[in-house]
């Protein structure tokens, strides 16, 4: 819970601190910028809890051997980034709707941070819910707290 609290209070100062440096203009393509990023972000959460299940029954169904069968989450990590990333430069024109100042350069730079941050986000959701659900949590706890203070 804490944890969720203070990334709502960094991204709140992001967004004020955005809006004092940046001009209007800017402000307004940032803002639809870290808008987008969180939009698939929420999307994505769910990649996490998916994953969290999928470990922890791991340990509770056995192969033929007897022993417990194993999940692999990479597949599913890999997938779910390899669509992202591939979504995310297919909408490459959209982003030139949203923000018609997009030209040349700055498109595909605003475009190549949001797939790579996505692409870090999905990442991450995997981790996060490998550890969970071997009941991992000191790595968990940690994990999760590194990234909060490196993602804003």
């Amino acid at each position: 819970m804490f944890a969720g609290i203070f990334a709502a209070g960094v991204g709140l100062i992001v967004l004020i601190v955005a809006s004092i440096r940046l001009s209007i203009e800017d402000n307004s393509q940032f803002v639809v910028f870290w808008s987008a990023l969180y939009l698939v972000f929420a999307v994505v959460s769910g990649l996490s809890v998916e994953i969290t299940r999928n470990v922890s029954m791991a340990g509770s169904v056995s192969n033929e051997s007897g022993k417990p069968a194993r999940h692999h989450i990479s597949g599913i990590t890999w997938i779910a980034t390899g669509l992202v990333v591939a979504l995310g430069f297919a909408l490459m024109p959209v982003w030139r709707l949203a923000l018609p100042t997009l030209t040349g350069l700055t498109n595909w730079i605003v475009c190549g941070a949001l797939v790579f941050g996505v692409a870090g986000y999905i990442a991450q959701a995997g981790l996060i819910g490998a550890l969970a659900g071997k009941q991992q949590w000191s790595l968990y706890s940690y994990q999760l707290s590194t990234y909060i203070i490196c993602k804003k």
